[in-house]
């Protein structure tokens, strides 16, 4: 288990990538942060989600530079509705939406996978776990948000199990990058929130919260379903401790701009 992630400075964006994914044939990746765009105010400037304090034109025009650094067309981009599940759906090339690319699907599903070319897999993240998924082999990819709900409930157990099941993956193939995130002394939680987790995840403090340890969790749900140590990648930056690089709920109060990390096969 490594953290390889850099920086990378394109059109005035900076991206975090992942050595990992980047060494794999075929593949483009991203994690953006919040640099580069044309959003002002709370979500100065690279904001990816139209439910904020922001403009359509603003966000549609974030995205489309998002994607140019990343390579890709924005016609591309695949986003779903994210409700903090456990829920994983497959999708095809269908689901682009026939070019409009700014418009969700509208489901209940927090991850996606797919094998077909040209689908940009994207979730968005203003703290929570956002982890890419890449079998080598097989050519199936993956995007998963994994907030705490969605964490606790186990989304990237059902995630790799999916996989599994509908492309005939083999866990020690596949290889997973996770993003920038919240950490545990900054993810602060009362007893409704941290009494859905192990204790080996929490830190006691003398207010009555806990800190969360959602990157451990995380990382123990990978490696139960068989994924490698050396096929892990791991970022250790925190949203909550970086306003210069990324947009977190937790900071900000929820007054704040998102992020995304994407995957698609070419």
């Amino acid at each position: 288990m490594s953290d390889s992630f850099y920086t990378q400075q394109i059109n005035g964006l900076t991206l975090l990538k992942s050595r990992l994914l980047e060494d794999i044939p075929g593949i483009k990746h991203a994690f953006s942060c919040r640099t580069g765009g044309i959003s002002t105010e709370e979500c100065q400037s690279l904001n990816l989600a139209w439910k904020r304090r922001d403009s359509a034109e603003n966000v549609k025009e974030n995205h489309r530079r998002f994607a140019l650094a990343m390579g890709i067309r924005p016609e591309n981009f695949v986003f779903i509705e994210l409700k903090h599940s456990d829920k994983v759906i497959v999708l095809n090339s269908q689901a682009r939406n026939n070019g409009r690319w700014w418009n969700n699907i509208p489901t209940d599903y927090d991850a996606m996978i797919t094998r077909d070319k040209n689908t940009a897999l994207l979730v968005r993240t203003a703290d929570c776990g956002t982890i890419l998924l890449a079998d080598k082999a097989k050519g199936v990819i993956a995007a998963v948000h994994s907030g705490w709900r969605g964490t606790a409930a186990g989304i990237i157990i059902n995630t790799i199990e999916r996989m599994r099941t509908e492309f005939a993956c083999r866990p020690e193939d596949i290889l997973a990058a996770a993003g920038p995130s919240i950490c545990a002394e900054c993810f602060l939680a009362h007893q409704p929130v941290y009494s859905q987790f192990p204790q080996k995840y929490l830190t006691f403090y003398p207010d009555g919260r806990a800190g969360v340890d959602l990157r451990g969790k995380i990382k123990e749900d990978m490696l139960s379903c068989g994924l490698l140590r050396e096929n892990i990648d791991f970022c250790s930056l925190c949203t909550c401790e970086r306003p210069d690089l990324f947009f977190s709920h937790r900071r900000e109060h929820g007054r704040t701009g998102i992020m995304a990390a994407s995957i698609q096969l070419i």
